[in-house]
């Protein structure tokens, strides 16, 4: 009986609790292209920056040039030009050690999984295509698919509309300060991936300002934490 019961009390954590994945940093490891990109642009202009710096920069470069000295049309240029080599990489993206296992598991045991993301859909598209993953997520909201991206709460929203409104949980799978916000106003529990190789883009102590529920270094400790929830 005692077996039957555990069967049954798995079965409904796993119909209940929905997770949210970030793409960026925390599926797919594409933050360094946009970094050695952008580093790449730079040098080609006479724009002395350090790794570090770049790093700074990123997701703030238009407005960071133009603080820089150049005109809007000058920083649109460079950032478009880098733009456009990145996007060209983003087929060929290569994902985080344990990722693709770990996301079959949580599929294989029932759990809906979505991708929640401020890229644009066809940004993403062909890396899931080669990896074999567009079927272990039953929704995907891009950065395209809403009025307002993360951190606001919206694409949480959708992602819970399109798993079918079943779920009676949630948690998100981020790495980034605006994942772990976007789970505070969304009301549910984050796990904070900070892998080593993303040691160089974020500060742990930074992001623990943001107050993750969980952290973990390493994909192989995602499955047993999900069905500890």
């Amino acid at each position: 009986m005692s077996e039957i019961r555990n069967h049954l009390q798995k079965a409904d954590n796993t119909a209940e609790l929905a997770i949210y994945w970030d793409w960026d940093g925390c599926i797919a490891k594409t933050i360094h292209l946009w970094i050695g990109e952008y580093t790449k642009t730079f040098e080609k202009e006479g724009i002395v920056k350090t790794r570090a710096e770049v790093i700074s920069s990123n997701g703030a470069f238009l407005a960071d040039i133009q603080s820089w000295g150049y005109s809007f049309a000058e920083a649109k240029c460079m950032v478009d030009a880098t733009h456009a080599r990145v996007v060209g990489q983003l087929p060929d993206a290569e994902l985080y050690p344990g990722a693709l296992e770990t996301i079959q598991t949580l599929g294989a045991r029932g759990y809906r999984q979505a991708i929640v993301t401020t890229s644009k859909q066809h940004y993403l598209q062909p890396a899931l295509q080669r990896h074999g993953l567009e079927d272990h997520f039953q929704a995907i909201v891009a950065g395209d698919h809403v009025e307002h991206g993360k951190p606001h709460r919206e694409s949480i929203d959708r992602a819970h509309t399109l798993l079918g409104g079943l779920a009676s949980r949630g948690v998100l799978i981020g790495d980034s300060k605006k994942d772990l916000q976007t789970a505070t106003n969304a009301g549910i529990p984050s796990i904070l991936y900070y892998p080593p190789e993303n040691e160089e883009f974020y500060s742990l102590h930074e992001l623990r300002a943001y107050n993750p529920t969980y952290e973990v270094r390493d994909m192989a400790e995602i499955v047993p934490l999900i069905e500890s929830l």
